[in-house]
């Protein structure tokens, strides 16, 4: 069994007791290494990565153990995150062959895979020097894969935290959760919380068309099918090629181009109705037209970005058939193979030239292995027409989506929009904006607009010592009567609004209150359950040391002092009901209303 020398041994929600903020606690134990050994090993590690050095852990301590967090910290920063620097578990103690640090992390799924990969670049500085580099690139393209799934709530929660803005994310579902209170807003799936009606309706691309329709707007005018005889028609009567596809399927599932008879056309129902299942609803006929695909990226109904790209390409070399050249185009591993719904999107363009996977396509001859905007993308934005770019504010305006993804089809994205070859393929809320951000020039992070259009942010956070429940739920019920709706923690109950609005029961439940949708301040009790599992803020606004609320007075001991220090500029005041309601009052004051 390979020894392991970086062990994780727990990850923190929140603050806690000494840890200032969400992230990991690991152990380093170098075991029986020799003196030597480990000389060797803290020399490669160096040489591969000589920023090790400038890291505050190397400074701290400059062995093995202090490159090892700082190979981390340098690590956590590659990836874009701002957080505190890691940091070790008092320098000068421990054993000589064990060490205890800890890794600002805002994910445990990141924390895991940040442990792994340290794990193996110090196995490889042990080998040998060369084995260091090789690894380090496996270690970071690990680490980006896992902090970037999906890369539009990291480009989000990167951007949150360097405002200062709360981040949780829930591992394992994908929400993540910016902000707190009536100020948090929940990103899952592409789409902000408050927007699942108008997911429905863009979702169904036949019910979009019909809306873009009313307003002027040309598309490609699609038509439903329900059988194979209608596909078969119906193609012959719009003429040929045309599109069949599922009408409210999405990335590009079931979609079939280029269809050119009536029987391609039936082959085409089966396969968008096979590949797409019960939940991609009706299928849908559309004439198929020539031109560049372009994505316009909106936030908040205004353009805030634009790209453009063309269908990939293989090129035959007369002995490997399309599937072996395709996996080589995607640098697909060894024993890595095709999903599901790459390899029908595959088919259905390839199908739509003629050919299937096991082709061997002659020496020279080029193939399209995937759809236009399957291809790299080259912003464009700066060109786009004035017309095109009054045409995407009329659609935003019909559909008010914090992000909307507006699929345009067009001979000239520079020209001036001509509806009589140009068209709008598409609109879809639930866009996946980051492809904006890995454009070769003019490469645009959306986040910062976005997290300004949907303004996630803080509430008053009022904290106190343990027995101060009943002072802080009898402090919500004088806010409720000057209209100020409180949530919180306290006597190890979760509550909304009063204590009687119960949310959940033990210290898994204290995360409840800061995503309570009409809470203008949180209320917490922290007792000692609640600081070892860690905090569900970073901040405190007021500090309530005695059961009194009107008094500062009492306990004073090191968990009021450690509340206090969360405070960025001085200790926090005593909570009374008119210094909190005065702060949410100056707070919405503050903040504009939403447009």
């Amino acid at each position: 069994m390979t020894e392991r020398f970086v062990v994780a041994e727990r990850f923190v929600a929140g603050p806690v007791r000494e840890l200032p903020c969400a992230g990991l606690v690991v152990a380093i134990d170098l075991g029986t290494l020799a003196g030597s050994t480990r000389r060797l090993a803290l020399e490669r590690l160096v040489a591969a990565v000589p920023e090790l050095t400038s890291r505050p852990a190397f400074r701290d301590r400059p062995d093995l153990f202090g490159a090892t967090i700082a190979l981390g910290d340098a690590l956590a920063r590659a990836l874009g995150l701002r957080g505190p620097p890691a940091r070790i578990d008092s320098p000068n103690a421990g054993t000589d062959t064990r060490q205890r640090a800890f890794f600002p992390l805002p994910r445990a799924s990141l924390g895991g895979a940040l442990v792994r990969g340290l794990d193996q670049l110090l196995a490889a500085a042990l080998e040998g020097a060369r084995g260091v580099v090789d690894v380090l690139d496996r270690v970071l393209e690990a680490l980006i894969k896992t902090w970037e799934d999906p890369p539009e709530s990291a480009l989000l929660a990167s951007a949150a935290l360097a405002r200062g803005i709360p981040v949780s994310w829930a591992d394992g579902t994908g929400w993540l959760v910016l902000g707190q209170g009536r100020h948090r807003r929940v990103y899952h799936h592409f789409l902000f919380d408050g927007e699942s009606d108008l997911r429905e309706i863009a979702a169904d691309k036949l019910s979009a068309a019909r809306l873009l329709e009313s307003a002027g707007i040309a598309t490609a005018r699609p038509i439903e099918i329900v059988s194979e005889d209608d596909a078969a028609s119906l193609a012959a009567r719009v003429g040929f090629p045309v599109v069949i596809k599922p009408s409210r399927a999405w990335a590009q599932i079931g979609v079939c181009p280029g269809i050119t008879s009536e029987g391609a056309a039936r082959a085409a129902f089966h396969h968008a109705r096979t590949s797409a299942g019960p939940l991609g609803g009706g299928l849908v006929l559309e004439a198929h037209r020539p031109g560049r695909y372009v994505r316009a990226t909106l936030v908040g109904g205004e353009l805030a970005a634009a790209a453009t790209s063309v269908a990939p390409e293989v090129l035959g070399d007369g002995v490997r058939d399309l599937t072996a050249l395709t996996r080589e185009s995607l640098a697909l591993e060894p024993d890595e193979e095709l999903d599901p719904r790459s390899l029908g999107i595959l088919a259905a363009c390839l199908a739509a030239q003629g050919l299937t996977r096991d082709h061997v396509p002659a020496p020279g001859r080029v193939v399209r292995v995937g759809f236009d905007n399957h291809g790299a993308m080259e912003d464009v934005t700066r060109s786009l027409h004035r017309t095109t770019r009054r045409l995407l504010a009329q659609v935003g305006r019909l559909f008010p989506s914090a992000i909307l993804g507006v699929d345009l089809l067009m001979q000239d994205a520079a020209a001036p929009f001509d509806s009589r070859r140009d068209t709008v393929l598409e609109v879809n809320p639930a866009a996946g904006w980051a492809l904006h951000s890995s454009t070769p020039e003019g490469a645009r992070d959306l986040a910062p607009a976005i997290l300004a259009h949907v303004r996630p942010d803080r509430v008053p956070v009022v904290a106190g010592v343990p027995g101060t429940g009943r002072a802080l739920e009898a402090l919500a019920s004088d806010l409720a009567k000057r209209g100020v709706t409180s949530a919180g923690f306290t006597r190890e109950r979760a509550w909304s609004g009063t204590k009687g609005g119960l949310l959940g029961v033990g210290v898994e439940a204290a995360a409840l209150p800061c995503l309570d949708p009409r809470a203008s301040v949180l209320l917490f009790e922290v007792d000692e359950a609640l600081a070892a599992r860690g905090l569900p803020f970073d901040r405190i606004d007021f500090l309530l040391v005695s059961k009194d609320r009107r008094s500062a007075s009492g306990a004073t001991g090191w968990l009021a002092a450690w509340l206090g220090s969360l405070h960025p500029t001085q200790a926090p005041p005593a909570p009374t009901t008119t210094r909190v309601a005065r702060m949410v009052g100056a707070a919405r004051e503050a903040r504009p209303a939403r447009r």
